[in-house]
């Protein structure tokens, strides 16, 4: 696999779906635009196959506008993935996991990218990403600057800032340029790619990103500290059932604690077998190491919250909370600071 460079787009693209794609484009394709502002801003979708908001609102951007304001740089990652409507293929890596370097044909790929970007004095970078759980829209964000931020409020009030996983698009492309992720709510969401191609739009008539207004007292800026992991060969469901054969019986209403505290003592699932210490699932800080047991401890056959949490990314869907997390632990910010 190596990078595919047009500098046009391909007949076809602006009729193709998620599932079609395939017939345009292969895994790992720029498309370079030129505009009126020759620094290009630079968008990324499809780093996961089954999380379509990204596809759809390059596409209805490229419809609506019959002119440029901004050079665009638009790559298309996971094009296989998404025509199966896959995160990613089986045995196959995670898209958005392979920025930091490394030997693998997909990594080779992403480096070609990030070579090739770095000579183009990008203005700023853009990967759209959808959530497999309920949550607001928000921004991710791997630095502080004025810029950083106020790209990313000009998409939502509510901003993550991670440094770990490193291997992601954004850590990469922060390095070099501004650098935002834009989480859409769920695949699927159509007032997500609505908002998503209003904001592309702005973003694409800014004559400085500095320009922008940032007021603080109108942003809530949070910070990943921990991952809650599941083990691959867990049995898990979300019944909340004492009689459950699963290991892990979580409450049916687990998403809807995103962004919310969830308060010391609270039930979070059952525990169905034998009394024991175990709780099944690991909390991991960005170091690795285990704080289980400060957020969680078992009572009997309950899981219960050992202290105040705000979760992120909270997922019933059992496969990715397996693939990559069960959703994150967030600190609070103040001011876009700790």
């Amino acid at each position: 696999m190596s990078l595919r460079i047009l500098h046009s787009l391909p007949d076809g693209l602006l009729s193709c779906t998620p599932a079609t794609l395939k017939n345009v484009l292969s895994d790992g394709s720029l498309i370079c635009l030129k505009g009126d502002r020759p620094a290009p801003l630079f968008l990324s979708c499809l780093l996961h196959g089954n999380e379509t908001s990204s596809f759809y609102a390059v596409i209805k951007l490229l419809q609506n506008v019959s002119r440029l304001p901004r050079s665009l740089m638009i790559f298309f990652g996971n094009v296989t993935a998404a025509s199966q409507a896959l995160r990613q293929m089986p045995n196959g890596p995670d898209f958005n996991r392979i920025w930091a370097g490394g030997m693998t044909q997909e990594e080779r790929m992403a480096s070609e990218v990030l070579d090739f970007a770095r000579g183009q004095e990008l203005w700023a970078s853009i990967d759209m990403h959808n959530n497999t759980g309920d949550n607001p829209y928000y921004a991710c964000i791997n630095k502080r600057d004025h810029p950083t931020l106020g790209l990313a409020s000009l998409f939502s009030d509510k901003m993550l800032f991670f440094e770990e996983p490193r291997q992601t698009q954004s850590i990469a492309f922060s390095k070099f340029c501004t650098s935002v992720t834009l989480e859409c709510g769920k695949s699927g969401d159509q007032l997500g790619v609505t908002l998503l191609v209003h904001y592309l739009e702005k973003v694409l008539t800014l004559e400085s990103l500095e320009e922008i207004n940032l007021s603080g007292d109108k942003v809530s800026a949070f910070q990943t500290v921990s991952r809650i992991l599941l083990p691959p060969s867990l049995e898990v469901d979300f019944a909340f059932n004492d009689s459950s054969s699963s290991q892990l019986s979580f409450l049916p209403e687990l998403e809807s604690y995103n962004f919310q505290v969830i308060k010391k003592g609270t039930f979070l699932a059952k525990l169905p077998g034998p009394f024991s210490t175990e709780c099944h699932l690991q909390v991991l800080d960005n170091s690795g190491g285990d704080l289980t047991n400060k957020y969680f401890r078992r009572r009997q056959n309950n899981l219960v919250v050992e202290n105040d949490f705000i979760p992120a990314m909270l997922t019933k869907d059992v496969r990715v909370a397996k693939d990559d997390c069960l959703g994150y632990i967030l600190q609070k910010l103040s001011n876009g600071k700790s």
